[in-house]
């Protein structure tokens, strides 16, 4: 075999050796290089070979870009980061050889089918803020995340390219002269004089995000220009407003990685697993209570219908004369039985049962919360056991009106069979979020009130609500009593 040398057209390259690696067949090729399928013959591995191509090898800046790129890949060990094996030149061919990953990019997967279904758009989203977390801890940031740097395995499994951008991590100010990355996807302070950090990263996530769920950009234009003042200025259209089947708490999540400003971005890569973690939990969430609810019936029947398998009728012959080798044995005499006492029903379940009301909040304030609140204070009180928490009705919409509170949660609590109700509202200062939670209990001896409150930043509400239903949970175990009345 014969190696690559500077005189051999790039159609020539498979089938020749290029340091080690014999190059196959062509993958794809860019404004810079080309990428072909390759083999590393020592290891007998499959192997990715970009190419600088040669005008670019000629261009001082754009041959330290790529040699940048090549140390900058090799200090990122990650299973969602591209591998790099190795980097040189040969022959005034500069190359790199990295891991070959079988699937597609994102990029092709779009074209393909359009858009993708949230859960598996938010199983993409958190494999790629892995990667970012792995390259943001080793103090450098992508500043190119896209879906043509994303790659999808045939498992599911993404790993993300392309470092050919990155740059450390540490606030770079960018101008249009050093602007790097691809413009649809780059943040307003990549395309304005404004620092460049890790939730720059994040914004470019955000945008990918939008275009899984809706099949569409945030922001197009004629001309570059016309795009950064865009990005920088305007918002864009809602991803509901384009596809109603995406549920709010994902469309909020991309809203908040596309938040114009850092501040109001997710401050780490970790936050933003996190934020991704909550978003599919409340996606799912949609009938938690119902759940919950048909599990304990199907228990309570299991219950009951071995009390019936364990029931023996009464000896038949008890009471007759009995006949011991053809002549009749007198019965003996039975005293009457002592009346027996009511055989109590056998309960469904003795746990308290619980009915969750949607959250009050301030007008014209977002409209997903109220049922985020409820549906994970229900999720999370369901999956203790210790309670049963009823079915969302309309009810628990009623009674999210500040208006009929009081004696319209009793009527509803009795007309539902609940023993307690959960309601409350919530208010917003800022990025500061306040729940306030009354517990409705009834008792023989009459209703009891008891209120409970917590509060955090309103970007991590489940943080919020996870303690408050432990809290919740507690008074409801407590024993009845309290102030009572109205």
């Amino acid at each position: 075999m014969e190696p690559v040398t500077g005189t051999v057209p790039l159609e020539k390259f498979p089938g020749k050796t290029l340091d080690g690696f014999l190059v196959e067949a062509p993958l794809g090729r860019g404004g810079m290089a080309a990428v072909f399928r390759g083999r590393d013959i020592s290891l007998n591995r499959p192997a990715a070979i970009k190419v600088l191509l040669s005008q670019a090898v000629r261009d001082p800046a754009t041959r330290a870009r790529f040699v940048s790129e090549a140390r900058t890949a090799a200090s990122l060990t990650h299973p969602n980061i591209v591998q790099t094996y190795r980097a040189g030149e040969q022959a005034g061919v500069l190359f790199i050889a990295m891991q070959y990953v079988n699937g597609q990019t994102l990029e092709k997967t779009l074209k393909r089918d359009g858009r993708l279904a949230p859960k598996r758009a938010l199983a993409i989203a958190r494999e790629v803020c892995l990667a970012l977390e792995a390259a943001h801890a080793a103090g450098l940031v992508h500043r190119d995340i896209k879906p043509a740097n994303i790659m999808v395995g045939p498992d599911g499994h993404v790993t993300v390219m392309d470092f050919g951008v990155a740059k450390p991590l540490q606030g770079e100010v960018m101008d249009g002269e050093t602007f790097a990355g691809t413009p649809e996807y780059a943040s307003p302070e990549q395309h304005a004089a404004g620092a460049v950090d890790g939730r720059s990263d994040l914004y470019s996530l955000g945008v990918t995000l939008y275009q899984m769920l809706t099949g569409r950009l945030p922001f197009v234009a004629e001309t570059e220009t016309t795009l950064r003042r865009r990005i920088e200025e305007e918002e864009p259209l809602a991803v509901r407003d384009l596809e109603r089947s995406v549920p709010r708490p994902v469309a909020a999540l991309v809203s908040r990685l596309m938040a114009r400003s850092p501040a109001g971005r997710p401050a780490t890569a970790r936050e933003a697993i996190r934020a991704i973690d909550a978003a599919r939990r409340l996606a799912i969430l949609r009938f938690p209570a119902a759940a919950a609810a048909a599990v304990l019936m199907l228990a309570a029947g299991a219950f009951a219908a071995q009390k019936i398998r364990d029931w023996k009728p009464a000896d038949p012959d008890a009471a007759r004369p009995s006949t011991i080798q053809g002549s009749a044995r007198p019965a003996p005499a039975v005293e009457p039985e002592p009346p027996r006492p009511p055989v109590p029903a056998i309960p469904w379940t003795d746990r308290p049962t619980v009915l969750v009301a949607l959250f009050a909040g301030p007008d014209g304030e977002s409209d997903w919360l109220p049922e985020a609140i409820a549906d994970l204070i229900a999720r999370d009180l369901a999956a203790t056991r210790q309670v049963v928490v009823l079915p969302r009705s309309r009810v628990c919409q009623e009674l999210a009106l500040p208006e009929n509170r009081g004696a319209f949660a009793e009527n509803a609590a009795r007309t539902h069979g609940a023993e307690i109700v959960v309601m409350g509202d919530y208010a917003l200062a800022g990025d500061r979020l306040r729940l306030s939670v009354e517990i409705l209990r009834l008792t023989p001896e009459g209703p009891t009130r008891q209120p409970l409150s917590a509060h955090g930043l309103r970007r991590e509400f489940s943080e919020v609500v996870g303690p408050l239903t432990k809290a919740i949970l507690r008074r409801i175990e407590e024993p009845a009593g309290g102030k009572s009345g109205s």
